[in-house]
C-alpha cells in the first residue's frame, strides 16, 4: 500500500484511494479532499476527448450539472481538465443501488410507489430543467444508509454517445432499460419521454422483481419492438388493476401514448396511494 502522499492527485487536491467502476466511457474514483472528505472522481477516457469543442462541451454539460439543487440529484462538486482528459468531482454517498435495495424481502408495495414518487420528482426537476438524463436504470439510483434516494452518472454518462458499445457490452444493464426510439426501431425523436419509459422499466422491476423484457441482444431489441410488457398479475397481493394502468402507460411503445410528463406520473400515484381506482390510458393511449 502506498502512503497517502504517494498516492495520484486530481487538480491537486483530490487523492485518489480506490478505484470504484470502470466503464468504456471513464472511470469512477474514490478520493479525499484535503480536509478528508470523501468524494468521487470521475475521468473520462482519453478517446473521449478528442479536441478543443470537446472540452468546451465537457465543461458546460458539467457546469449545468452542477446548477442541479435537489435533495434527490447527486452533487457535482467541481469539474475540469486532467492531463489529456477531463474530470468531475461529485458527493461520495454510502448505501446501496435501488436495484440492490428492492431485492430486500418485505417492501411493500406502498413504500415502492414512495420510492417511485421520489424518483419521479427529481426527474421532473431534471426535465424542468431542459435536460435528458438518457441513462436512468436502477443502477444509477443510490438508497443511503439514511434511506435517502440520489440519482448519479447521468449527462455526461453518455459523453461522446458511446451507447451503442454500452448495450452490447451490457445487455442486462442500459439496452434493457431504454425506450424503442433510443435504441432506433421506431421513427421518433428522442425527448423526455423516453426518460419515462425508463422509468417504467424499473417501476416494473421494483413492482415485480424482474424486468419486462430481458434475454439475448436480438431478443431484447424485438420485444422493446414489438411485444406488450407482461401483465401485472406478478404483481403483490396488495396490488391491483390500476398500478398496472400506471405502469403500461409508461411503457408504450410510442412517446406520444405515454406520459408526457413526469409530474402526470406523481399525480397518478398520489391518487394511487389515496384510493382510488381508475385507469391512467388517455383517449390517444394504447390499451
Amino acid at each position: 500500500m502506498k502512503n497517502r502522499e504517494e498516492l495520484p492527485q486530481v487538480n491537486g487536491k483530490y487523492r485518489i484511494t480506490e478505484l470504484l467502476q470502470e466503464t468504456l466511457n471513464s472511470s469512477l474514483y474514490l478520493a479525499e479532499t484535503p480536509d478528508a472528505v470523501q468524494v468521487c472522481v470521475k475521468i473520462l477516457k482519453k478517446d473521449q476527448i478528442r479536441g478543443a469543442e470537446d472540452i468546451i462541451r465537457f465543461k458546460k454539460e458539467a457546469e449545468i450539472l452542477a446548477a442541479l439543487q435537489h435533495e434527490n440529484i447527486i452533487k457535482i462538486m467541481e469539474s475540469g481538465q486532467y492531463l489529456d482528459t477531463c474530470f468531475i468531482v461529485r458527493e461520495y454517498i454510502e448505501g446501496i443501488t435501488l436495484r440492490e435495495y428492492t431485492e430486500k424481502p418485505g417492501l411493500e408495495t406502498a413504500e415502492k410507489i414512495v420510492l417511485l414518487k421520489t424518483i419521479a420528482g427529481a426527474v421532473d426537476y431534471i426535465h424542468s430543467r431542459n435536460i435528458l438524463l438518457g441513462d436512468l436504470t436502477d443502477e444509477n439510483i443510490i438508497i443511503d444508509i439514511r434511506g435517502g434516494i440520489k440519482l448519479i452518472d447521468f449527462g455526461l454518462s453518455n459523453f461522446r454517445d458511446h451507447i451503442l458499445e454500452k448495450q452490447i457490452n451490457n445487455i442486462s444493464g442500459t439496452l434493457a432499460f431504454m425506450a424503442p426510439e433510443q435504441i432506433g426501431i421506431i421513427k421518433k425523436n428522442i425527448d423526455s419521454r423516453a426518460d419515462l419509459y425508463s422509468l417504467g422499466i424499473i417501476a416494473f422491476r421494483l413492482l415485480t422483481g424482474r424486468l419486462p423484457f430481458d434475454g439475448s441482444l436480438s431478443e431484447v431489441v424485438h420485444k422493446h419492438a414489438a411485444m406488450n410488457p407482461p401483465p401485472l398479475a406478478l404483481l403483490p397481493d396488495d396490488a391491483d388493476h390500476t398500478l398496472e394502468t400506471i405502469i403500461h402507460k409508461l411503457l408504450q411503445k410510442d412517446p406520444d401514448n405515454r406520459y408526457q410528463k413526469a409530474r402526470e406520473l406523481i399525480t397518478d400515484l398520489e391518487k394511487y396511494a389515496d384510493g382510488a381506482r381508475f385507469s391512467a390510458y388517455g383517449k390517444n393511449s394504447e390499451k
